[in-house]
């Protein structure tokens, strides 16, 4: 829908049968129009007026006379196809719904609905869907209503569902402005801003507004920076910094990525397979380099300490060196008891158990 104020004209588009209507006051402009829409007299019997021709009795002359031309997508008509219509029985008939007292009496003394039940006729006319083809005319007489200021709830589960999605409700009568974080509290504090008169259709519940197809909380609409985040997205502002807009304000977090580890010796740094990170890059870590790239073991000159010995043994790496180990238990050198003649005055000797330092 798209209003203009300046020169309160009003401008629909019904998606679900491809039509439009255009909205205007005839106080301003009584007489004054020409076209598909007639002249805006009230006056239903001299709105045939085809272009270049004048008052034409055909509808087909008179709306072909109004195509353009020379335009990229010019229209064409097509002639259709007389085919006799079968009309359906009552009982089966969607168009008469239109008559149903209880659903749309309120409508009946302000709107005749026989034109309406005509067309709704034509629409169902040899269709394998009427219930489908009959709401093009249910809607725009429901619409109509709506615009003479009769709200009906009319749609059903079973004739012409409404289907809504982002979070939005169906309403069968509600202001024809979608509230958005842009006109929200203008709306509020003034519904009478909204130019556009009321309309059925899906609409976000009280206190959401429409944001990128979705409702929000219009509390949300509060913008943390001139770049237009509100609160509650995130976005990335690099590979590595993700921010998020928070009541209090933008609060941002940088990824810090791990130091390569340091490998000894035999090892070398490899990437790790999928492993790659669009901020950190790939994870690394140490492999061994392999036997081959192991040093042939030297054995020392120098002698262990006491109770150890010169073994060969696998360091991390899984190269074998030299070291000094602990002798077993039963390798240790056998001690030698002091005779008790050899004590000083103020002491004695006591049994100590061997325990090794380090053991493998």
């Amino acid at each position: 829908m798209v209003a203009i104020p300046r020169i309160q004209l009003e401008v629909h588009f019904f998606l679900e049968s491809h039509g439009f209507s255009i909205r205007l006051p005839s106080y301003l402009y009584f007489n004054k129009t020409e076209g598909l829409c007639g002249n805006c007299n009230h006056n239903n019997e001299d709105d045939l007026v085809a272009k270049d021709i004048g008052q034409v009795e055909s509808v087909d002359t008179f709306g072909t006379s109004w195509l353009l031309e020379g335009e990229p997508n010019t229209c064409t008509a097509l002639k259709k196809e007389e085919i006799p219509c079968l009309p359906l029985p009552p009982d089966q008939d969607p168009c008469l719904y239109i008559m149903n007292e209880d659903v749309f009496g309120k409508c009946h003394p302000v709107e005749d609905p026989a034109a309406y039940v005509s067309s709704c006729h034509l629409d169902t006319c040899n269709s394998h869907e009427p219930n489908i083809s009959a709401c093009h005319s249910i809607s725009a007489y429901a619409k109509h209503c709506a615009e003479l200021g009769i709200c009906l709830d009319w749609r059903s589960d079973e004739l012409c569902p409404k289907n809504c999605f982002g979070g939005q409700e169906y309403y069968s009568c509600a202001s024809g402005c979608v509230r958005t974080c842009e006109n929200y509290e203008e709306l509020d504090n003034n519904p009478k801003a909204c130019p556009i008169s009321f309309i059925d259709g899906c609409f976000c519940p009280d206190g959401m507004v429409l944001h990128e197809g979705s409702c929000m909380d219009s509390s949300h609409c509060k913008l943390c920076d001139d770049e237009g985040h509100r609160v509650g997205e995130s976005w990335q502002t690099d590979a590595c910094t993700m921010c998020e807009c928070l009541e209090r304000g933008i609060n941002c977090n940088t990824k810090a990525c791990p130091r390569d580890p340091h490998c000894d010796k035999g090892y070398i740094l490899v990437e790790v397979p999928e492993s790659e990170d669009s901020c950190c890059g790939p994870s690394k870590t140490c492999v061994v380099v392999g036997e081959p790239s192991c040093p042939t073991p030297t054995r020392p000159n120098n002698e262990c300490g006491y109770g150890q010995h010169w073994k060969l043994i696998k360091e991390l790496n899984e190269c074998l060196q030299y070291a000094c180990v602990c002798l077993e238990p039963e390798d240790c050198p056998k001690l030698i008891t002091p005779e008790d003649t050899d004590l000083k005055p103020g002491k004695v000797l006591l049994n100590i158990q061997y325990v090794p330092l380090y053991k493998e």
